[in-house]
């Protein structure tokens, strides 16, 4: 009997080869093996994405914007002088003395207040029928600035206007030359917008100044001029 179960038991233990051989991974643990490969591969393109695409994308919405800002403002200016019979140097006021000296320069208030309201009306309005303005940005910048600059996919960006615009008017002067001074006066718009795209999304102030006329004066900068906020 005991030679018996010696048998036996030699007859159904399994081998070495059986013992030794592993089971085949299934297609679930397949499947978490490579999502767990790919989650630092994702995380490295949202921080690039984040840290390089991101502030290009917002510089080229926001270059989009003043583009158009700028274009709308020099059309609306152009359309309000002539509908009130107004010419560009209407709006600057100069001063000289009994020789001729340029001694004073200013803003004509009465016709910049003429005009302010609806500049600011007319822009918005323009603003309100582009309703949202679309550019783009290629994907190749998110791994190089100049190998791959304009290759890959585009990826799409898009900024509009969030609230009321202001307008206002500056005034400077600026070297023009040798013995000359150039006096400036610009629109200035300002724009709450909003940059919108797959890894951005950030508010900003766009502030886009417009020049609307300018005179330049040859000799020595007037000793006094007013600023268009009356400060």
């Amino acid at each position: 009997m005991p030679i018996l179960l010696r048998k036996l038991k030699y007859r159904f233990r399994p081998s070495a080869k059986h013992r030794n051989k592993k089971r085949p991974h299934s297609p679930r643990h397949i499947v978490w093996i490579l999502i767990l490969l790919m989650i630092p591969a994702f995380l490295y393109i949202f921080y690039q994405a984040e840290r390089r695409i991101g502030p290009l994308a917002q510089q080229a919405a926001v270059s989009k914007l003043n583009g158009e800002i700028t274009k709308s403002t020099n059309q609306v200016i152009q359309d309000i002088l002539k509908a009130q019979s107004l010419n560009t140097q209407d709006l600057i006021l100069s001063e000289k003395d009994e020789n001729g000296h340029l001694t004073a320069m200013s803003v004509n208030f009465s016709a910049v207040n003429q005009i302010k309201s609806t500049l600011a009306i007319e822009i918005q309005n323009c603003l309100d029928q582009m309703e949202v303005i679309h550019t783009s940005v290629p994907a190749g910048m998110l791994f190089s600035d100049t190998l791959m600059t304009g290759m890959g996919i585009q990826i799409p960006i898009k900024v509009f206007a969030v609230s009321a615009i202001e307008v206002d008017f500056i005034d400077e002067f600026s070297s023009a030359g040798i013995n000359q001074t150039r006096y400036q006066l610009m629109v200035e718009v300002r724009v709450p917008a909003r940059v919108a795209g797959i890894f951005l999304h950030e508010d900003t102030e766009i502030v886009t100044q417009v020049p609307v006329a300018e005179t330049i004066v040859v000799g020595d900068v007037p000793s006094a001029y007013l600023a268009p906020s009356g400060n």
